[in-house]
């Protein structure tokens, strides 16, 4: 209930039009954003003990890697 106040203040305040474009729009912004906490999760562990190992070069690769991987669901969305 809470996590959708601003839908239901708006919905008091703006066309029902407004409210569903905006709706749609909050949605679509959650997904392309999911990926993110799963790789914020794994990744500071992976960090420290390559740096730690000095295998920098796997390190770069790694962190290209996931940063590319998690572009994917913004791009996909973005050209819908």
């Amino acid at each position: 209930m809470l996590s959708q106040s601003d839908l239901w203040l708006l919905g008091a305040l703006a066309r029902d039009r407004d409210v569903v474009i905006y709706g749609a729009a909050t949605r679509v912004a959650m997904l392309s954003t999911m990926s993110l906490p799963f790789a914020n999760m794994v990744m500071p562990q992976l960090i420290s003990r390559m740096y730690a190992k000095n295998d920098l070069a796997h390190l770069e690769r790694l962190l290209r890697a996931v940063a590319t991987l998690s572009t994917i669901p913004a791009l996909t969305i973005l050209t819908i």
